[in-house]
């Protein structure tokens, strides 16, 4: 996951464990980030897709 594309998004590490949490760099305003992967579990409306 590390270095790979994620819509505006550029991973540069994982946070914790487990993989749910990455530092991020946005690539269009050139910002670190952290960002937090949701699981289809945890949300309805992205489970139904």
């Amino acid at each position: 996951m590390i270095g790979k594309k994620i819509s505006h998004y550029r991973v540069l590490e994982v946070l914790g464990g487990g993989g749910m949490g990455y530092r991020t760099v946005f690539d269009r305003a050139d910002i670190v980030i952290a960002v937090r992967r949701r699981s289809a579990e945890s949300d309805p409306i992205r489970a139904e897709r």
